[in-house]
This record gives structure tokens, sequence and C-alpha cells, in this order.
């Protein structure tokens, strides 16, 4: 996918979702629902389960990423099963001009698909999805090394934003989607912000040619960048950085009677925690 000019239909080869104002991509998919959007996408993935911390998994986290695995586990989800949503989203065009709205939609129609499927009946489905936004373009994961360098290129000596939708499908009503019983669904949006400094180009082509941009948005990850020593600092929740707004979540979850069944371990779930005392 590329990355859009201001979205204006130039740019450079980049995997990124653009929207900026006046949007660029398809505003009618919804009307055809979320299937439309999954049956349509270019490339479809079949089903496959990822490893997770030891627990019953009263709760599925629609996602290959194991930074949300690790995330759910550091403030203490250990009960969470963590499989494919089902569906690669990398062939949809935005429908909406909001950057909020964008990556919501995009943690729903994981959350959805995954949902669907009968196994998921009982539990309940936590999709995400995130997304860096600068310059009114939103820019996604990179798909090769020459666009994961020139994300991190784009970002030095900036400041950007950084976008998580979550979705949450409720199927403890005893059936799934489509049947009688009740489902309850919760969407929201976190924003943080993050400053990067200038990195030599020593440091770029180390970073890349090591692989640590793969299935990241805008090519790093906020933890491993600090810990590499990098220039770079946030404000906001830096688990919302990292790909899973726990502030939010756990609050979103306790309200739905979902508890975490460990006490939260770990430097970012202890910086978190403090945060929020």
């Amino acid at each position: 996918m590329k990355t859009l000019d201001r979205c204006g239909g130039r740019g450079m080869d980049a995997g990124a979702r653009c929207v900026g104002a006046g949007g660029t991509g398809r505003r009618s998919g919804l009307a055809h629902g979320p299937a439309h959007l999954i049956e349509t996408s270019s490339r479809r993935v079949a089903s496959a389960e990822y490893s997770s911390c030891v627990g019953a998994a009263s709760i599925i986290l629609a996602s290959r990423s194991p930074r949300r695995r690790q995330l759910l586990c550091e403030f203490g989800f250990a009960g969470h099963e963590a499989v494919h949503p089902g569906f690669e989203d990398a062939g949809l065009k935005n429908w909406t001009s909001s950057a909020a709205a964008w990556v919501a939609s995009l943690a729903y129609l994981k959350a959805w698909a995954r949902a669907r499927d009968a196994g998921s009946a009982g539990r309940v489905v936590i999709g995400a999805d995130t997304a860096c936004l600068m310059d009114g373009q939103l820019i996604g994961t990179p798909t090769t090394p020459d666009e994961a360098r020139a994300m991190i290129r784009a970002f030095m000596g900036r400041e950007h934003e950084v976008l998580t939708g979550v979705a949450i499908i409720d199927l403890r009503g005893g059936g799934g989607l489509g049947s009688d019983s009740p489902v309850s669904r919760v969407m929201f949006t976190d924003r943080a912000r993050v400053q990067m400094g200038v990195l030599s180009e020593e440091q770029i082509e180390g970073y890349v040619s090591g692989g640590g941009w793969e299935g990241k948005a805008g090519g790093y990850n906020y933890r491993e960048a600090a810990a590499a020593g990098w220039p770079i600092s946030h404000s906001g929740d830096v688990t919302t950085i990292m790909g899973l707004p726990m502030r939010r979540l756990v609050t979103a979850l306790a309200r739905l009677n979902l508890h975490p069944t460990g006490a939260p371990g770990g430097a970012v779930a202890g910086a978190a925690e403090g945060a929020l005392a």
C-alpha cells in the first residue's frame, strides 16, 4: 500500500493507511457491512492460533501481535487466547476522514471477524489497530525495509501522534454473532504523542537490517527503541504507543466484570499502574 502525500495521491511506497482532510478512500464500505469488507480484502489468511500466557481463556485477543499479548499478560489478564483475526486489512481503503474512526473501525473488523467463529461463543473478543499520524497522513505498518527506513527518517526531529483503536465484543450471553443471545459492543480510540530525535544512518541501517521494524506501526516499537538508546520520548499512555491502551482497556473490561487474575508485572505495567494511582 502507498503512503499518500497528504492524501492527495502522490507519495513514497509505504505500508500505510492514509486518512487526511477530505480522505482518499472508499466512504461507502460500511453500507455493505463488515462481511463485505472482509470478503473483498486483498488477502485472506487462515485462522492461526498463537501462544498466550497460561490461564482459562475467557478473553480472545484477535491479534497476531506479540506486544499486545505481552501487555495483557503484564497487566494480569492471563486468561486470554491470542488468535489471528482471520483476515488481512492491507487491501482495505479508508472510508472516513477521521483517523480515530478509521483505526477503531479496523479494530472492530478484526474483532467481528473472530467473533463470528463458533469457537468464540461465550467469550469476550478484543480487536485493536494502531497507526501513526503526522502532517495529516495516517501511517500504518511498513511492508519492506525501504518503507521502514523512509518512515523512521520522516519521524526524526519531529513529533507525531500514535492512535490505537480498540473494539470489544462480549459474547457471554450464551450464543455467538447471529444468535438470539444479547451481544455487547464497546469501541474507543486512544491517542499518545511521540517525539523522536535524529538517528545516525548507522543506527537506522542496523535497526532495519535486524528486522525490528516488521509488524510495527510506523516501523518501530517504543519500548525497544527506548531500550536501544534512541532519542525518543512520549506523552500519554505508553501502552497506546505499543498497540493496546491498557489504562482505558482495564476500565472497559472492569465494566464488563472482567478483572485481572494476577498482579500486574513488568516495567510498563508498573509505570501505567502508577499513573492511574
